[in-house]
C-alpha cells in the first residue's frame, strides 16, 4: 500500500509543478507576448543576436516550447528564414541549460519576498503588465 501511495503523491506533485509552469508561461506571455515577438522579429537579422535572443525568451519564459511556438509561427507565415530559426531554437536550448544551472542554487531565501512581491502586484495593479506578471502568485 506504502508503493501506491508513494506513487500517487509523486503524480500529485508532477500536475502541481506542470500547472505552476504553465501559470508563470502565461503569466509572463500575456503581459510581454507582443513585444516578446518584435524583439524576436529584430533579432533574426543575426545569427549572433538570434542566439542570443532565443535564450533570453527562453528564460523569460521558462520553457523552451514556448519559443520553439513563436518561432513556427514566424516560419509558418515567411516571416524567418531557416538558418536564424535554428539560432534562435539553439539559443532557446543555451537557455535551458542557463536556466536549470541557475535555479540549482540555493535560492530558498528569495521564494517569500518573490511571492509577497507577485501578490502585492497582482491585488495592486490596475489590468496591464504588472498584473499579468504577478498573476501566478
Amino acid at each position: 500500500m506504502t508503493g501506491t501511495l508513494i506513487i500517487l503523491e509523486l503524480a500529485e506533485q508532477v500536475v502541481i509543478l506542470l500547472w505552476g509552469i504553465r501559470m508563470v508561461q502565461g503569466g509572463v506571455e500575456r503581459a510581454f507576448g507582443s513585444d516578446l515577438r518584435r524583439v524576436l522579429g529584430r533579432a533574426l537579422r543575426n545569427r549572433l543576436v538570434a542566439l542570443v535572443a532565443g535564450a533570453c525568451v527562453t528564460m523569460l519564459l521558462q520553457s523552451s516550447t514556448a519559443t520553439a511556438m513563436l518561432v513556427t509561427s514566424f516560419a509558418s507565415r515567411g516571416a524567418m528564414e531557416l538558418i536564424p530559426a535554428l539560432a534562435v531554437m539553439l539559443g532557446a536550448n543555451i537557455g535551458s541549460a542557463l536556466i536549470v544551472k541557475a535555479l540549482s542554487f540555493d535560492v530558498s531565501w528569495l521564494a517569500p519576498l518573490l511571492l509577497l512581491v507577485g501578490h502585492l502586484s497582482f491585488k495592486l495593479s490596475p489590468k496591464g503588465r504588472y498584473r499579468d506578471l504577478g498573476r501566478p502568485a
